[in-house]
């Protein structure tokens, strides 16, 4: 690829002083222009999180998975704004896929996790976070994420433990899935190459 077509390196340094709206603008430009450039459609539906627009989001990280069906990160983030948007099994579809990646691969592992969130088995996806944390070197903001989404739910635990109240910890699970998926879905923003 020639410098000209992979445009990642100078779109990143000019959102980085502009503001939101300029940079939307930008990005939707090179997404007209570098149709088929899964990295920029990645930028844009990232940058459609940040401002909330949940459905041109999802249409951005579709078009990223029909250029590049194997981009895993989009395919984790799509699933998860559908998880959050309340669509369960169309998450659960979107992230099929990710079964192929390696047992322990970070992804993998965090999918399994939200799927036994979704089941409200709390302790056993607690685990998976925790093994999934500890894989993920190359992803420092998804590490975060995970890390407090984490917290969140071993708190949500221990409070269901010390008080008897059993919806604790799953009124948690749902008040993360809600709270979290806008912050999550821009972990990577500025992590790309």
């Amino acid at each position: 690829m020639i410098a000209d077509q992979n445009p990642i390196r100078d779109l990143v340094q000019q959102i980085g002083t502009c503001d939101a709206d300029s940079a939307m603008t930008l990005l939707e430009a090179a997404a007209t222009r570098y149709p088929a450039n899964p990295h920029v459609l990645f930028l844009l539906a990232a940058q459609y999180m940040q401002a909330k627009h949940t459905d041109q989001a999802e249409a951005a990280y579709i078009a990223v998975l029909q250029v590049a069906p194997d981009y895993s990160i989009a395919r984790f983030q799509l699933g998860l704004l559908q998880m959050t948007s309340g669509r369960p099994a169309t998450a659960l579809t979107t992230w099929g896929p990710l079964d192929l990646l390696e047992n322990r691969h970070p992804l993998r592992l965090f999918k399994r996790a939200f799927e036994l969130l979704h089941q409200n088995q709390i302790a056993d996806a607690c685990t998976l976070l925790r093994e999934g944390i500890g894989q993920n070197v190359e992803n420092d903001p998804l590490s975060r994420d995970m890390q407090m989404l984490l917290g969140r739910l071993e708190a949500a635990m221990a409070e269901e433990a010390r008080h008897g109240a059993p919806t604790a910890a799953k009124a948690a699970s749902q008040s993360i899935e809600a709270d979290e998926g806008a912050h999550f879905l821009l972990s990577t923003y500025k992590s790309l190459h």
